[in-house]
C-alpha cells in the first residue's frame, strides 16, 4: 500500500465525509519534495544513449579535370550478310480495298424500279459490277475489284443523272399542259 493509501484509510475520507466538511488540517498531507513511482514492474526503460551516426564524405563532382573522358573506342569493322529469303506480300483487308458502292447500286436499283424503268439499263449492270468488285476484291485481286467498282459507280451516277432529268422533263410538260 502507498503513502496515499495510507492516509486516505486513516483519515475520514474512507468512511464518506465530506471533504469540505473537514478542516485543512486533515487532508491527506504529501511531502513536496517526493515523486511517486511506478511498481518495479512498469518502470520505463531506463534512458538510451544516442547510435553515434557515420558520415560518408560526399562524393566528388565529376569535373573533366578530375576525371577524364575516355577515347571512343578504335572502329570495329562489321560484316552483314544477307541470306536469300522469299518476299512475302501481307495486304490487310482495309488498306488497300476498293468500295464496292453496293448499297448505291441497290438504292438506284429501287428508285429505276418505282419511277423510271428505262434506267434499269443502267441500274442493273451497276448492281452486277458491284457485286462483282466485292467478291474480287475478297480473292485479293485489286486491280479488277477496283475497276468494276469505278464503272459500277459510273453506272450508278448516270442512272441517277437519268432518274433527276426524267423527273424534270415530267415536270415541265405537266406544267406547260395546264
Amino acid at each position: 500500500m502507498t503513502d496515499f493509501e495510507v492516509q486516505v484509510a486513516n483519515s475520514d475520507l474512507s468512511k464518506g465525509a465530506d471533504p469540505s466538511d473537514m478542516p485543512p488540517a486533515q487532508y491527506p498531507q504529501f511531502d513536496n519534495n517526493t515523486v511517486p513511482t511506478a511498481p518495479p514492474d512498469l518502470q520505463p526503460y531506463p534512458p538510451q544513449p544516442y547510435p553515434v551516426q557515420q558520415y560518408q564524405i560526399p562524393p566528388p563532382s565529376y569535373d573533366s579535370e578530375q576525371y577524364p573522358t575516355k577515347e571512343p573506342p578504335q572502329a570495329v569493322q562489321v560484316v552483314v550478310q544477307k541470306q536469300p529469303q522469299n518476299a512475302v506480300v501481307v495486304r490487310s483487308a482495309h488498306a488497300g480495298v476498293p468500295q464496292s458502292f453496293m448499297r448505291l447500286s441497290v438504292t438506284t436499283l429501287i428508285f429505276t424500279l418505282l419511277c423510271a424503268w428505262p434506267l434499269l439499263l443502267c441500274s442493273i449492270p451497276a448492281l452486277l459490277f458491284s457485286a462483282s468488285s466485292k467478291s474480287k476484291a475478297l480473292q485479293g485481286d485489286f486491280e479488277t475489284a477496283t475497276t468494276h467498282a469505278k464503272l459500277a459507280l459510273g453506272l450508278n451516277v448516270t442512272a441517277l443523272l437519268g432518274f433527276v432529268v426524267l423527273i424534270i422533263i415530267i415536270i415541265v410538260v405537266r406544267v406547260a399542259n395546264s
